[in-house]
């Protein structure tokens, strides 16, 4: 099947605009990583200590996690016997605005540890 002239255009414009904007994800996903690996370098010793863990920065490994509306990279490193701790940026959209936010998560996979500092602390309870 031969393609018109205009659908040809249509097809090599596109693919050319496709590899752009792929190379500028490609290479904008590494710098978000490379950065936050170099924070991650910095925190890592006092983080794993306060979580009673030996880190090697060589055991930081790529994070990427994609929804609908947003886009989360950076570096995670396993926390043994409770999860992982990601070092991130995210991007998405808040009410048809575009957002981001930095920060670290500790996630746990067996929700029975440590149940009391993972559930919502009630109002007005301190001290009791």
């Amino acid at each position: 099947m031969k393609r018109s002239e205009a659908e040809l255009e249509f097809f090599l414009t596109g693919a050319q605009t496709y590899l752009d904007v792929e190379d500028a994800v490609e290479e904008f996903r590494r710098q978000v990583q490379e950065r936050c690996g170099e924070v991650a370098q910095l925190r890592l010793a006092d983080i794993a200590q306060a979580c009673d863990q030996e880190w090697a920065v060589e055991q930081l490994k790529d994070y990427a996690e994609k929804a609908d509306v947003s886009r989360y990279l950076g570096k995670w490193v396993a926390v043994e016997g409770l999860g992982r701790l990601t070092f991130f940026f995210g991007v998405y959209r808040d009410d048809g605005k575009l957002a981001f936010v930095t920060g670290v998560w500790l996630s746990r996979k067996r929700t029975e540890l440590a149940p009391d500092l993972w559930s919502p602390r009630e109002r007005g309870s301190a001290g009791k």
